[in-house]
């Protein structure tokens, strides 16, 4: 609760907030890492961070990847959560974000479907994350991906994690923070 700011963060988000906007990510997206021991309220500052840009035109996805079954399917729980927040502000996203994941090979869906797809779309992951990255242009906002307990995950979990960062995930107008 922003009210109750007993590690006095509210200013350590406001200022990150606004450093944020100053970084140009009509391109591509930026990542900033949140370092500390353990217990010193790193998540409180991303809830904190969150509440705070909830409360803007902003559009905020949490994500943990520890609730993965196992580390082959983090990027494809990744790109269902993703769909379904930003499926509230465009309704041809969450197809643009199905046929990319596909694409990726993440997910293997009904493939009568992807088949029917097939004949009148010629299309690659490239492809489609140019789509991806047009229809989140039109939303004029900035989206913000929260992933939590990065310094909770195995080596290999962590190297999926960045590899969504750096690569499959790596939209424009967005923001990771973990």
């Amino acid at each position: 609760d922003p009210e109750k700011d007993y590690l006095g963060y509210n200013r350590h988000v406001e200022n990150l907030a606004n450093l944020l906007e100053t970084v140009d990510v009509s391109k591509r997206a930026y990542s900033v890492g949140i370092v500390g021991e353990w217990g010193i309220g790193k998540s409180s500052l991303l809830k904190l961070f969150e509440k705070y840009k909830t409360g803007q035109s902003d559009i905020v996805v949490r994500f943990n990847p520890r609730h993965a079954k196992n580390t082959n399917l983090i990027q494809e729980d990744f790109f269902n959560q993703l769909r379904a927040k930003l499926s509230k502000y465009s309704g041809n996203v969450g197809i643009r974000i199905d046929k990319y994941a596909y694409a990726l090979q993440l997910t293997t869906p009904s493939k009568w479907l992807y088949a029917i797809w097939d004949l009148f779309t010629n299309w690659t992951a490239d492809a489609e994350k140019q789509r991806i990255n047009e229809v989140l242009r039109s939303l004029h906002r900035k989206i913000y991906i929260i992933i939590e307990d990065l310094d909770r995950l195995t080596g290999e979990e962590i190297l999926e994690v960045l590899k969504l960062i750096d690569a499959n995930g790596n939209f424009c107008n967005t923001f990771f923070l973990t």
